[in-house]
């Protein structure tokens, strides 16, 4: 289950994006209670009895397109598909945002087994229009 922090940090959301390590379907369905989730399976994730959950998954947010994965690497291997604006992506548990090429790549930290010493944190992108812009919220 998340911290009440987490959950403050996620309100009025209108969509959560997990880039994997769930760690179980309790996560999910705690996270659903705020807002639609769409997930990706991470490297820890196999093994618990949810279902698989697709490694690689395009979500649109209006004319926005937002591919999601676990390992960047893996994820933008054959290069990123027309339409995607922004690239979402876990693994490393370490909060990043940067543009390269007008595409923005998020990395949301973790919010509950952050790995470089930092707080947990979560990313919360905000769309309207053409402008993007991304901040993590750490608690």
């Amino acid at each position: 289950m998340l911290s009440g922090d987490a959950h403050r940090a996620l309100a009025g959301a209108e969509r959560i994006i997990h880039a994997g390590d769930v760690g179980g379907q309790a996560v999910l369905d705690d996270l659903a209670r705020i807002a639609p989730v769409s997930a990706v399976e991470g490297n820890t994730d196999r093994g618990w009895s949810h279902g698989r959950l697709p490694v690689r998954l395009v979500v649109q947010c209006g004319d926005r397109g937002i591919l999601v994965g676990h390992k960047l690497p893996e994820l933008v291997r054959g290069g990123v598909p027309e339409g995607v604006h922004i690239v979402v992506y876990g693994h490393t548990h370490v909060a990043a945002a940067r543009e390269i090429d007008g595409i923005l790549y998020v990395n949301p930290g973790s919010a509950c087994q952050p790995r470089d010493g930092s707080a947990p944190s979560v990313a919360v992108i905000d769309i309207a229009g053409e402008r993007l812009s991304v901040r993590h919220v750490f608690f």
